[in-house]
């Protein structure tokens, strides 16, 4: 099978930082290559990524949501732990 599938070729402009629970995923800021007017989004990226690289993505559509620091900001905070009985 010989599907065409559509693709991007986005370079990467500046990693933002480290997010998933395990901070095993990097958002970054990428502009498109290949159209005529400069755009730039934000995606996830899996993987070892540093300014410059250049990614293809498969879906260039959607953007990745922001960071959960952004929800600190708008002044919602964590609610305190509760302390563990068995702490020393």
């Amino acid at each position: 099978m010989d599907t065409a599938v559509p693709i991007k070729i986005a370079k990467v402009v500046k990693v933002l930082g480290r997010t998933g629970s395990t901070g095993n995923v990097t958002q970054v800021r990428v502009e498109f290559k290949e159209d005529d007017k400069l755009r730039s989004i934000v995606r996830n990226v899996k993987g070892p990524v540093r300014e410059g690289d250049v990614l293809t993505l498969l879906e260039w559509e959607r953007e990745a949501a922001a960071f959960a620091k952004t929800v600190l900001s708008r002044g919602w905070t964590p609610s305190p732990s509760p302390s563990c009985p068995n702490a020393a």
